[in-house]
């Protein structure tokens, strides 16, 4: 399970540019086994939020955070594929619509965001669809989509999001908020053994869409109908060659063994900093590796390095203010010195194990 959740989630970077300004960034790849960090070493200032409730739903680490008007969203990715909300203090507030099979309903959750008017925007898994819900989980309305859709994202302006084709496999697909087409990007090589709508982000900063997809070295900047490469990443060894996409998925199998892969699986961007969440896959029977690299955008400084505590904290969110980090109560605990700082923990069972951590992001230190 550890491995399935590497594979499909994490890492990190911090990247230096002006606000809305294009600008390709080559980076050197450390080697997997240096430098690492205490996570506390980097965010000093931070705040913990626990969950609370009646009918408190059942959570773990495979989940994706969304923050808005003081509330968190939380989308299980295991636990029921559900989107559930809560207040700024973590008290359980309601579920998101409901699964099943009717036009205002949905079987399971591909991927979610809250709009300009923070409705929350649901895309149910393999329709061609996404379907409106008020915070308090009332249904308001179903919008079409010409193709399948997997992840995606709204600017208040147009829809971006990774759909398929029949005759052309995935691509990245621009819409006008009325399911006009604008633009279509990235076709997928048919020989790729991993399709990258599997393992994708895109994230939103300014009014403008980042788009991260896991392979390759470049992290793209949706706007205004256009694809400009944002930043580039040299990867050194880990880089993904065009021999990988030639692979059939037993074939890639043995590959990994004398050809390490870095995958990027999500990318953020604040005010302060902007990070990349990269995983290193060098054995399929081997857990995945965490590398981070980290930029304070003031200093315009970079840092690369492993955290050591990635067992129980993992990256989630990040908005102009904090990085929203996603952690286990329980393991936590077992770090010497964390329940001295945080006293809170020593309050909590196991039943609400899973707690967020808001670590100011205009203290960070590198």
């Amino acid at each position: 399970m550890r491995k399935f959740f590497y594979l499909s989630f994490i890492a990190l970077l911090f990247s230096c540019s002006k606000d809305n300004e294009i600008k390709t960034v080559n980076v050197s790849f450390p080697e997997p086994d240096t430098n690492f960090v205490a996570w506390l070493d980097i965010f000093p200032d931070v705040e913990i939020v626990s969950f609370s409730g009646e009918q408190l739903p059942v959570f773990g680490p495979y989940c994706k955070l969304i923050v808005h008007d003081n509330n968190y969203y939380m989308i299980d990715y295991m636990n029921g594929q559900k989107a559930h909300r809560f207040d700024q203090n973590g008290k359980y507030l309601n579920s998101i619509g409901t699964q099943g099979r009717g036009p205002e309903e949905y079987t399971s959750i591909y991927d979610v965001m809250v709009d300009n008017h923070g409705n929350v925007v649901v895309c149910p898994h393999g329709e061609s669809a996404l379907v409106t819900y008020s915070p308090e989980g009332t249904f308001l309305g179903r919008s079409e989509l010409p193709y399948p859709c997997r992840f995606f994202s709204y600017n208040g302006f147009n829809f971006h999001y990774v759909g398929v084709k029949t005759d052309q496999g995935y691509q990245l697909y621009i819409t006008d908020s009325n399911g006009q087409s604008i633009g279509e990007f990235l076709p997928q090589p048919s020989s790729a053994p991993y399709s990258f709508t599997n393992s994708n982000s895109f994230s939103l900063y300014d009014n403008t869409v980042n788009f991260c997809p896991a392979e390759g070295n470049e992290i793209y900047q949706l706007k205004d109908g256009k694809m400009e490469t944002k930043y580039r990443f040299d990867f050194g060894r880990y880089n993904i060659t065009d021999e990988y996409y030639k692979k059939t998925m037993d074939e890639l199998m043995a590959y990994y063994s004398s050809n390490p892969i870095a995958y990027k699986y999500a990318f953020h961007e604040s005010a302060y900093c902007a990070i990349l969440e990269v995983v290193i896959q060098a054995d399929v029977d081997i857990d995945p590796r965490l590398i981070y690299g980290l930029l304070d955008k003031k200093k315009d400084e970079w840092k690369w390095f492993n955290w050591e505590e990635t067992d129980f904290l993992f990256l989630r969110s990040l908005d102009k203010e904090y990085a929203y980090f996603l952690a286990s109560a329980e393991l936590m605990k077992e770090i010497p010195g964390m329940t001295e700082r945080f006293p809170l923990l020593n309050t909590l069972s196991q039943e609400n194990d899973m707690i967020i951590l808001k670590c100011k992001t205009e203290s960070i230190k590198l």
